[in-house]
């Protein structure tokens, strides 16, 4: 009998993190790349992951926005 076991529910990839976003993983890299969303490398170095905190919280993802709660504009 097989299963898997997550790593860490803490951390999420890339498809998950978008998923969880309600955005298109190309929109999450444009986030990524603009700084907005903080990512982690994985110990190779190949994968990106998204920790759990980026997505609480609760980016606000039209273009130009900023986390909810922001106060100061970008």
């Amino acid at each position: 009998m097989g299963y898997t076991i997550r790593m860490s529910a803490r951390y999420y990839t890339l498809t998950e993190a978008a998923q969880a976003l309600g955005i298109s993983r190309q929109r999450l890299y444009t986030l990524i790349d603009d700084g907005r969303i903080k990512t982690v490398d994985t110990a190779g170095g190949t994968s990106r992951l998204v920790p759990a905190r980026e997505i609480e919280k609760g980016y606000d993802i039209k273009p130009g926005g900023r986390p909810l709660g922001s106060t100061k504009k970008s």
